[in-house]
């Protein structure tokens, strides 16, 4: 079996706090965590969470694109 493959990242601010959603290329949602605040502050000064780098996946916050595939 291949390995499916991260296509995105989807951040979402909710009244609970916040949340991350890993989705594969066929759309299928892998994962739903909180995320840790380092995450957070990362968005909030307009980088990538240090986690992403790696493959540098798209990155979606609050429904809106925040890094490009492949962007830093």
């Amino acid at each position: 079996m291949l390995r499916k493959i991260i296509d995105h990242i989807e951040y979402q601010q909710t009244d609970d706090g916040w949340t991350a959603r890993k989705v594969h290329d066929d759309g299928q949602s892998i994962m739903e965590h909180k995320i840790t605040d380092e995450e957070i502050e990362s968005i909030e000064a307009g980088n990538r969470p240090a986690w992403t780098i790696l493959g540098l996946p798209k990155i979606v916050v609050n429904q809106e694109v925040f890094k490009e595939n492949g962007e830093l």
